[in-house]
């Protein structure tokens, strides 16, 4: 209980779901938010999580040993961002970072391979086991228990989730920083109020199971 009220004090400035056409396949509607975060922090956390990938030809992600594909476009966000993504099958990530865009770390969670194709060098990956869940509504405290497991990892309380089952393109962040602004008050948690300092519940792995592609 004390987890889920956590989180519903997270989402008490995020928006509804928006839908989005572009984001999934096989007629499902995109889950998503914004999330509070806070301004003096240096970096801001951004997730997509699918069950699996179905973006172009098929063909072309398992020849690169992936069951599916998924294109994530990076604008400018207003801080540098983290990008976590995250997979249930063995995926291949297509990334487009856009003018101005700031990647400062890349987090991949799942299981099977997951490849990376577009990764500017020099930007650290990290790989963990286990599935985040591609939707917060009627996630529960399994999701918010993954979703406190990151946060405690990077420090850092996510900016925006987005997910599906067959993702699409997801376009990062969703919404307009300009229009929205998330900047926590005082009175919000930490992203990491119990945990010990340092302390992980999944484990991070060596990236044995990543493929890099420029």
């Amino acid at each position: 209980m004390k987890a889920l009220l956590l989180f519903l004090s997270g989402l008490l400035w995020a928006a509804p779901s928006t839908p989005n056409p572009l984001n999934c396949a096989e007629g499902e509607e995109s889950s998503n938010y914004a999330a509070a975060t806070w301004p003096k922090e240096k970096a801001e956390v951004h997730v997509v999580s699918v069950g699996k990938g179905r973006y172009g030809d098929m063909a072309v992600a398992k020849a690169r040993g992936a069951l599916g594909a998924v294109r994530v476009v990076l604008h400018k966000t207003r801080k540098p961002a983290v990008l976590v993504l995250s997979a249930q099958e063995s995926t291949l990530w297509e990334l487009k970072l856009m003018r101005e865009a700031s990647l400062k770390e890349l987090i991949l969670q799942g299981g099977g391979t997951q490849t990376v194709k577009g990764l500017p060098a020099g930007v650290p990956v990290q790989h963990r086991t286990g599935v985040l869940g591609f939707r917060w509504e009627g996630g529960g405290t399994s999701f918010e228990k993954r979703m406190q497991e990151l946060r405690c990892l990077t420090g850092l309380r996510e900016a925006s989730f987005q997910g599906c089952r067959t993702g699409l393109v997801f376009e990062v962040p969703h919404y307009r920083q300009d229009e929205k602004e998330f900047d926590a008050p005082d009175g919000l948690p930490s992203a990491c109020p119990a945990a010990p300092p340092g302390k992980d519940a999944l484990p991070v792995k060596p990236p044995k199971k990543i493929k890099i592609q420029r």
